[in-house]
């Protein structure tokens, strides 16, 4: 299953600023487990993971599955279909170190002088368990599937939460959303000045809520789906009611 996936490794967002969004090869030491995690920057030379919500991009399976060890996404390769993003990866049921161990051909004794961290593993028992049960490298092929653009979302902490963009300098005629909402919620925007204030005719109470689940969405007010013309920037005011955010764009 995957959980944050991007187009490619590297994507650009078209959201209110650039974020450019990869992966990282993520190690859990104690359990000899690795996969990809979703990384974000603005400048390509900062970049940031996604704070608590540290999932694995692409899930690992059940201990002894073919995805049970690691997962890792095939670099830069990713497909689309339809309105779906398709990413190759390669998994094993193997733990990362009874596989590295099997690659060391080395002695007993060099083998836990080169793997002196193997100590820490949660599973370690001792080192002749593992010496004498290196495994070689079994890899397998799959393929992780997911609705165009859905890499990453925003969604309330509670049931409604309000989100606000920065100043967005745009000539667009119509608002799309990448959004889903689930059964009896419902997603807003309101369009502003880049003081904040509401510009009337496309306020919170003007808008038609979104209702529905699917990757391009025009959203309208009172049966309008133009935005405001103006000279200067809009920002976007978003209320979302049990509902997850993937993307804007305006087009």
């Amino acid at each position: 299953m995957i959980r944050r996936p991007p187009r490619s490794t590297l994507d650009r967002s078209s959201a209110a600023s650039d974020v450019y969004k990869r992966q990282v090869l993520h190690y859990e030491l104690w359990r000899g487990h690795l996969w990809p995690e979703l990384v974000w920057s603005r400048d390509l030379v900062t970049w940031h993971r996604f704070a608590k919500q540290r999932r694995p991009f692409i899930e690992l399976g059940s201990p002894g599955t073919y995805s049970g060890g690691w997962s890792r996404e095939a670099e830069g390769h990713s497909y689309q279909f339809g309105d779906e993003w398709w990413f190759p990866y390669s998994a094993s049921p193997s733990l990362h170190y009874t596989s590295k161990a099997f690659l060391n051909q080395s002695t007993f004794d060099q083998f836990k002088k080169r793997f002196p961290h193997y100590l820490k593993e949660g599973n370690f028992k001792s080192w002749r368990d593992i010496y004498d049960n290196r495994r070689p490298v079994q890899n397998f092929a799959g393929i992780a599937r997911c609705k165009a653009g859905r890499v990453a979302h925003a969604e309330p902490v509670n049931e409604t939460g309000h989100l606000v963009t920065q100043p967005l300098s745009t000539n667009a005629s119509q608002l799309v959303v990448n959004a889903a909402v689930a059964p009896g919620g419902s997603l807003r925007i309101e369009a502003q000045n880049a003081d904040g204030s509401g510009i009337q005719g496309w306020e919170l109470n003007d808008c038609e809520p979104f209702t529905g689940d699917t990757v391009t969405h025009t959203m309208a007010w009172r049966g309008q789906e133009e935005l405001p013309k103006g000279d200067g920037p809009l920002r976007l005011l978003i209320e979302m009611n049990q509902s997850k955010l993937y993307g804007l764009s305006f087009s």
